[in-house]
Parts: C-alpha cells; sequence; structure tokens
C-alpha cells in the first residue's frame, strides 16, 4: 500500500502558497517514484540512478518532472502542465 498526504505535504513546506504547491507536488511525485521503484526493483524512470522529483510554477502553468532541476537541466520524464487555476482550495 502506497499514498503520499497532500494536506500534511501542503502545509509542512513553503512560507507562501506557491513553494507549498511546488514542494507538495515534488513530494507526491517522490512517492509515485518510491513506489513504482520498489514495485519494479528498477530506476524509474531513469535507467541507473532514479532522477529527482522536481515541480516549478511558470505564470500560470504547475509544472511537474523527473530530472534536474531548473528549466535547462536535463528531463528524464515529465508530466503535462496542470493550469493553477484548476487547482483549488478545499477544507
Amino acid at each position: 500500500m502506497a499514498g503520499t498526504y497532500g494536506r500534511d505535504n501542503f502545509t509542512a513546506h513553503g512560507d507562501t502558497a506557491a513553494e507549498r504547491i511546488e514542494d507538495g507536488a515534488a513530494q507526491a511525485l517522490d512517492d509515485l517514484q518510491d513506489y513504482v521503484d520498489e514495485a519494479t526493483h528498477d530506476p524509474w524512470p531513469g535507467e541507473r540512478t532514479p532522477p529527482q522529483a522536481c515541480a516549478e510554477i511558470r505564470g500560470t502553468l504547475l509544472h511537474l518532472w523527473f530530472g534536474q532541476p531548473g528549466t535547462s537541466g536535463h528531463i528524464d520524464l515529465a508530466c503535462e502542465p496542470i493550469p493553477l487555476a484548476s487547482i483549488q482550495h478545499r477544507a
């Protein structure tokens, strides 16, 4: 059994909503990666070692990927950007 605790992760890191969204999203990717790595015994989505889970807000989009941080780093796998307007706070 695996999962991520979005609400706990959102409040655990960062001072601003943007930092919390980025950190919480990266943590969710990291949790997914851990699950796949353990289930398959492969360094998904890398070839030798698991790449870093990254998240970054650019303009009105949340970008998620595995690889090196920053816009000029190597990307092993990327998700479709998520419009921030689709992310709503729920109590």
